[in-house]
């Protein structure tokens, strides 16, 4: 839920001027930041705890409905209602979870409200056990605003969707009811000064942008690369250990995987640092390769232990199982994720080049007999340079993407990758995005390129000295 929040304001404040309000809805209704800039919004949603209790749908609206008179002149206002659908409580706070007629009936009239006061209400739904889909199409505006999901894991696929219901044109008016008969005379001609959809820089209406050739160009359609990239095999390893989400010391969330949680990580919010920005980094990465080359993915996560979460297969495969991981916790096992990514690997398909990305912040803290060591584990660290070299021995390029945490250590980082250009640094998990190009390029081989190799120790002793013919 708080990544499909943050995706859509991010979205629309990309492309418009605009303000954002957070109200969270269980028992009671809260409203947890009024009209704001996005910066704050977003931080807001960050910091929401997850509460609990019966679902006054009412409040949630009213509270949205009030704020939203603060609009500034010429705001076009929308309310967007994450929920699966079942209101049980009321305005006299007598809850009831079996069939609550008049909680839904002061729900849908505090929408009708809403309307009244000129805000498009777009109602998004979640099919959980308690799933009422009559009651989204009852509040929202019209049912062309009411979408659809059966779990809150795919959520994010209908961003796109919401983010364009509440993107409106310039020169458009917000969607009105709809008459209730039809055009007596339709004209037959084309409208004169049609409504231009925003466009990427390719032309295509909300599309991504230039996909990037193996020798560096940026280009809207692959055919129009000079060169053809090399086909790839890629094994991600990802870090989510305790550190990744600890808060100020790395060690906060060692033992979530044991079910023994801390105040100091970051688990209730659900991790963002690995559930939306390491998972973001993974998913464009993927998306970048495929577009260019024949490639094969593999996904490794590790905290205490490593786990092969899927061997070598098609795009959309990975694309589905990166979503679908659990933030763990834990200790850094990063010997044992070079491990399964190298003996995966060997898997790859003749031709392919092989490459390991792995995205950690770098200290190892348990070895091969599982003796895990928070303080300074010199058999960790030597364990995971030791792997890495037997992964470039099979010629597998492992490709380091450190991020300065509160157990960031660069020299690792420097030990395991292939080559100090294959270094890749951040300093938060929220600017891995920032990489993602110089990572994707260290992965795209042009066709008459060799990949790189480790430079040689010593000069030539006698070089010739005329020119190669």
């Amino acid at each position: 839920t708080k990544a499909f929040t943050e995706i859509l304001i991010k979205g629309l404040d990309a492309v418009a001027e605009s303000k954002f309000s957070i109200v969270t809805f269980g028992r009671y209704a809260k409203l947890d930041i009024g009209l704001s800039d996005a910066d704050d919004a977003l931080r807001t949603v960050d910091e929401i705890d997850y509460s609990g209790g019966w679902t006054n749908t009412q409040d949630a609206i009213l509270k949205c409905r009030e704020e939203l008179k603060n609009a500034p002149d010429g705001h076009l206002k929308f309310l967007v209602i994450v929920t699966d659908g079942a209101p049980t409580n009321n305005k006299r706070d007598k809850p009831n979870g079996n069939s609550c007629t008049g909680c839904y009936n002061q729900a849908v009239s505090e929408a009708e409200l809403a309307k009244e006061d000129d805000v498009q209400v777009i109602a998004v739904g979640v099919g959980s056990v308690s799933f009422d889909k009559k009651l989204l199409t009852d509040i929202a505006s019209e049912e062309s605003l009411v979408f659809e999901v059966s779990d809150y894991d795919e959520l994010q696929m209908k961003i796109d969707e919401v983010n364009q219901a509440a993107n409106i044109c310039v020169d458009d008016e917000p969607r009105q009811e709809p008459t209730l008969s039809p055009t007596l005379f339709p004209t037959m001609s084309q409208t004169e000064n049609p409504t231009k959809c925003p466009r990427d820089e390719c032309g295509v209406c909300n599309g991504p942008g230039k996909i990037p050739c193996c020798n560096g160009i940026k280009v809207c359609n692959v055919e129009d690369c000079p060169v053809s990239s090399k086909p790839v095999s890629v094994c991600i390893a990802l870090d989510e250990s305790g550190s990744v989400c600890s808060k100020g010391q790395p060690n906060q969330c060692d033992k979530l995987a044991d079910g023994i949680s801390s105040n100091q990580c970051d688990y209730e919010n659900n991790c963002p640092r690995f559930n939306i920005d390491t998972k973001a980094f993974t998913e464009i990465l993927i998306k970048g390769l495929d577009a260019v080359a024949e490639s094969k993915f593999s996904i490794v996560t590790f905290g205490r232990y490593a786990k092969l979460d899927i061997g070598l297969s098609d795009a959309d495969d990975a694309l589905r199982t990166v979503d679908e991981i659990d933030y763990s916790g834990g200790w850094t096992n990063t010997q044992d994720a070079i491990l399964k990514c190298r003996e995966e690997l060997k898997n790859a398909p003749d031709g392919h080049l092989k490459f390991l990305v792995i995205v950690t912040d770098g200290a190892p803290t348990n070895n091969k007999r599982d003796k895990p060591n928070g303080n300074s584990c010199t058999g960790c660290y030597n364990q995971a340079v030791s792997e890495a070299e037997l992964a470039k021995e099979d010629d597998v390029q492992v490709i380091a993407v450190g991020v300065g945490s509160v157990s960031f250590d660069k020299k690792l980082l420097t030990d395991i990758a292939s080559e100090e250009s294959l270094v890749f640094e951040v300093s938060d998990y929220d600017e891995l995005q920032m990489k993602i190009d110089e990572v994707n390029q260290a992965a795209n081989i042009c066709v008459d390129d060799e990949p790189r190799q480790e430079p040689t120790l010593s000069p030539t002793l006698f070089p010739t000295k005329s020119p190669t013919e």
